[in-house]
This record gives structure tokens, C-alpha cells and sequence, in this order.
């Protein structure tokens, strides 16, 4: 099993070998709300945010076009024993818990991933398992991946399980405010920048800046390769569900 990812963009390629347990059984009709969960990755299906990516080369020069980049909640699952069971928005159901799939532009592979909102434990957005389009492996145990509510200066890692790549993650600001860097290296503020957080991601050469707003999820990032802008993303578009 090997997995490529970006923790913080989900910038991956998937490969699952033989996935047990799982079902793409519905659960029963009932009428109550379609699970959604608020956090700093607001989740409900089919949550969407659109980004304009911009590439740089080694020497900070604009290279290549500019395209979208989507973001998105796919499809929402409940936990029963060991098994996964699909729910749709037809289909409603009061067990808990959820997990969601959190996906790359239109890849069939993914990460799926939960709001710890309550409770004295950790809170914030957590990594339970991967999925592609037929199959799907919950975690031994879940990994912490956006710590929120947080405080700045708190710092923790990321290592999914079964891989050797290990991210390192702290909150630099608990009220950032993000100004766009351009191929002209000249800035811009953008315009949702209050009640912001902004996150560190270090992993070898790299170091990427997630900028999320409480409510909003991602408005930007920005990576770096040894000190070196490669890329920028910046918020275009969205539907979040209220």
C-alpha cells in the first residue's frame, strides 16, 4: 500500500490493496437532517471550494497556466461494528458516527475525515481512514490533522498509517489575516480575513501555509521548496451548507 499526499491539500495519488469490512449498503429512511458538521473544514456533501492555482519555477518565475483547483465533500458514510454503510441525501440515519470523503478535483481517491467538535480529548479535523471509488480502510486510529480550536504556538505531526512520510504541522495564528503574493511578487489583502487560522506544514524541503477561516474552511495556501515559492492557491469559489 503507498500513498503520496500532501496533508495539507490532499494532493494525492492512492493505491489500496485489498480492503475489508466495508459495505455500500444504505441505512435505513429516516426523517432527520442529512449529517453536516461544522470545524475548520466545514463538512457536508458535496462542499466544494474552488481555487485559482498558480505554479512558480525554482528561480520564483510564473511557470505554466493558471487553473481551478477543486476541493470537495463526496460522499458520507456511518460507522456500524467494523463496517462502513453509505448514506445519500435521500437517506437518513441517527447513528453516528460520520465520516466524510475529502476529495482532490475529480480523483476517485481521497481521505476520510471527521469533526471532533466536543468533548475534553483534542478537537478539530481528524484523518480515519482512505478510499477509492470501490473501496475504503478506516485507520487503527484516527490522526490528528487541523487542530481546532487551538492556540498559536501549538504543534503536533502527521503520519498516516502504513506510510513513511511525516509532516510536521503548528499553528502560527489564531487571527491571521492572508495577502496574496502574485507572479509579480505584489500583494493584495483578501477579503475574508478575520477569524482566521493560519497552519505551518513542514515536510523536508517544503513548507506550505494553510490559511482557513472558522466557517469557510481553506481561503489560501502558499508552498515553499527551500525558501522558494512553487505554488499559491487562492479561494475563487465555494458552496458550503448552512
Amino acid at each position: 500500500m503507498r500513498l503520496t499526499i500532501e496533508i495539507g491539500l490532499i494532493l494525492s495519488v492512492i493505491i489500496l490493496y485489498g480492503c475489508s469490512n466495508v459495505s455500500n449498503m444504505a441505512p435505513g429512511s429516516l426523517d432527520i437532517p442529512f449529517p453536516k458538521t461544522n470545524g475548520i473544514v466545514p463538512l457536508a456533501s458535496d462542499n466544494h471550494w474552488v481555487y485559482t492555482h498558480t505554479s512558480f519555477d525554482s528561480t520564483g518565475n510564473r511557470s505554466g497556466d493558471q487553473y481551478k483547483l477543486k476541493l470537495s465533500i463526496g460522499r458520507v458514510y456511518r460507522r456500524v461494528g467494523d463496517t462502513l454503510l453509505l448514506c445519500d441525501a435521500f437517506m437518513r440515519d441517527t447513528m453516528g458516527p460520520y465520516y466524510f470523503e475529502y476529495k482532490y478535483d475529480a480523483q476517485d481517491t481521497g481521505l476520510l475525515i471527521m469533526n471532533r467538535t466536543t468533548g475534553n480529548t483534542t478537537r478539530g479535523t481528524f484523518i480515519y481512514g482512505k478510499y477509492t471509488n470501490k473501496q475504503r480502510m478506516l485507520f487503527k486510529e484516527p490522526v490528528l490533522w487541523l487542530k481546532h480550536p487551538a492556540d498559536s504556538g501549538d504543534k503536533w505531526t502527521v503520519t498516516l498509517e502504513n506510510e513513511n512520510d511525516t509532516q510536521q504541522i503548528q499553528v502560527m495564528s489564531t487571527s491571521a489575516t492572508y495577502y496574496y503574493v502574485n507572479s509579480e511578487q505584489s500583494v493584495s489583502p483578501l477579503a475574508f480575513k478575520d477569524n482566521c487560522y493560519l497552519y505551518k506544514v513542514e515536510n523536508g524541503i517544503r513548507t506550505t501555509w494553510l490559511y482557513y477561516h472558522e466557517t469557510i474552511g481553506m481561503l489560501a495556501f502558499l508552498e515553499y521548496e527551500n525558501g522558494v515559492l512553487r505554488r499559491n492557491g487562492l479561494l475563487n469559489s465555494m458552496y458550503v451548507a448552512n
